[in-house]
């Protein structure tokens, strides 16, 4: 027990909530709009520079923060969430199932939703273009130069944004089904697992990195 110990007050461990909640939740939008970003790309390269102005950015990043916000926001009504208590405090927030659900199709569900729908578009895509250079050889033996290196490139873009997709899936999805399912039967789950399936999701900002390198 020692080690989930909340020794701060109650209004440090609300305010560690909503802030966790609200990073979570931005992340996740901002991997959707990055994917979205790389769509258009992928769709329209020559177009591209006209579609996607640096306002558009800033658009983006705004809207990442702002939904965020929104999702995050009802937390501070006590009739939202409120903190465990009992012989030992821990800082693990208690949603009403209403909230939860709502949190968990506007925060989780929704984005990766996208993710995974833009995901399957730019494979198509992808797959369609390297079809079209791959048989594309010269007749003295040499490949098509600037269009093979091009296809190794959106190959790659495609390549990382599905595994993001999957790392995505694997790391938020339990913690997504505990605080559901914990939502509607209290006693059922080991809180313990709680922090651990936290972590989990926090690893996939470790991750994201090394998954866009390769």
């Amino acid at each position: 027990d020692g080690l989930y110990r909340w020794t701060y007050s109650e209004e440090l461990c609300s305010f560690w909530n909503l802030v966790n909640l609200c990073l979570l939740n931005a992340s996740l939008w901002a991997l959707m709009f990055i994917t979205l970003d790389r769509y258009i790309y992928i769709w329209r390269p020559l177009q591209y520079p006209n579609r996607v102005k640096t306002w558009g950015i800033v658009l983006m990043i705004i809207l990442v923060w702002v939904i965020s916000a929104v999702i995050t926001f009802p937390l501070n009504d006590p009739e939202v969430s409120s903190i465990y208590g009992g012989g030992v405090k821990t800082c693990k927030i208690d949603l009403v199932p209403t909230y939860t659900i709502i949190s968990a199709v506007f925060g989780y569900l929704i984005p990766l939703l996208i993710i995974i729908g833009l995901n399957m578009k730019i494979f198509w895509i992808v797959r369609g273009h390297v079809i079209r250079i791959v048989p594309t050889v010269r007749g003295d033996g040499k490949d098509g130069g600037g269009d093979v290196s091009s296809g190794r490139k959106l190959w790659k873009a495609a390549r990382s944004l599905g595994m993001l997709a999957v790392s995505l899936i694997a790391t938020y999805m339990p913690l997504l089904v505990f605080t559901n399912f914990n939502a509607f039967c209290d006693d059922c789950l080991e809180p313990s697992n709680y922090h651990y399936m936290k972590w989990l999701a926090y690893l996939n900002s470790a991750l994201n990195p090394y998954m866009y390198a390769f």
